[in-house]
């Protein structure tokens, strides 16, 4: 499946249901076709794992991971950071996402996680 017709999907998903996420990273439309700007991906590319590894990758760097690497923001602001990108990750301990919908992943899970990048 191409990006255009992933869009395709995403609209008839659109007219279903309020939201359309796509991919191994469950990508919302107005987000995906962000990052198609972003990393200049024409829209005859094929939305492969890849390709979906390659949009998280600028989804990290657009959510800070690059900052907090190089100490510039604190492990709390890139977890609050990705908690506002995904909707699944916990938001500063509430047990709600960041648009106030149950959270998935628990916050501490998270800070658990970026904490290993310290250590790599």
């Amino acid at each position: 499946m191409t990006l255009a017709e992933v869009y395709a999907y995403q609209d008839r998903l659109g007219e279903e249901k309020k939201y359309n996420p796509v991919g191994r990273y469950q990508i919302q439309k107005p987000t995906l076709q962000m990052m198609q700007r972003s990393l200049g991906i024409p829209s005859d590319r094929v939305f492969d794992a890849e390709l979906q590894d390659r949009i998280a990758d600028g989804l990290l760097t657009h959510r800070g991971f690059e900052k907090y690497v190089r100490d510039e923001i604190s492990a709390a602001q890139f977890h609050d950071n990705l908690a506002k990108e995904w909707d699944a990750i916990e938001y500063r301990d509430t047990g709600k996402s960041f648009k106030r919908n149950h959270s998935r992943i628990a916050g501490t899970q998270v800070l658990g996680g970026i904490s290993q990048i310290d250590q790599d």
